[in-house]
């Protein structure tokens, strides 16, 4: 799980070093602005969370969005036990096999899944990865999965 290549992203260092482990989401104030426009700060709170987050800019919120649902979804069996193993798995795992994220969590994946649809970067990526691993990130090639297992 920890190998697999949907998701892992080339970031810049310095970037990911300021990301550290806080979850991504939506930033109300903040702390850090890279010069590309990602940004580190606390949370919008209107989505129920105040904590510290990293927003990506937006050509990639999709990318990152599809490859949480893909996770969520392929190792069901083992993201939930993630739950109480530290704050930050608490700030976004609900400890089910079923919706997997709290609703904080959801409701921005959803979103951004939306406003960065599939992009021929994403269809490349994920073929690649697929000549590498063997398996497709089925949310690239199926976009509609999000609604169908998620809701709208």
């Amino acid at each position: 799980m920890l190998t697999d290549g949907h998701h892992i992203f080339a970031s810049d260092g310095y970037v990911n070093s300021r990301r550290a482990n806080y979850p991504y989401g939506d930033v109300d104030r903040p702390t850090y602005t890279s010069e590309s426009g990602s940004m580190l700060g606390s949370a919008k709170f209107k989505f129920g969370y105040s904590g510290k987050v990293f927003e990506p800019i937006d050509e990639f919120k999709g990318d990152f969005a599809r490859a949480y649902f893909y996770m969520a979804t392929c190792y069901e069996d083992q993201i939930f036990k993630w739950k109480n193993n530290d704050r930050i798995a608490n700030d976004v795992l609900d400890g089910t096999k079923c919706t997997v994220f709290v609703p904080w969590v959801l409701s921005t994946l959803k979103r951004w899944h939306k406003i960065d649809p599939v992009s021929r970067t994403d269809i490349h990526r994920n073929e690649a990865v697929f000549r590498f691993q063997g398996n497709r990130n089925p949310f690239v090639d199926h976009p509609e999965y999000v609604e169908a297992i998620w809701g709208n």
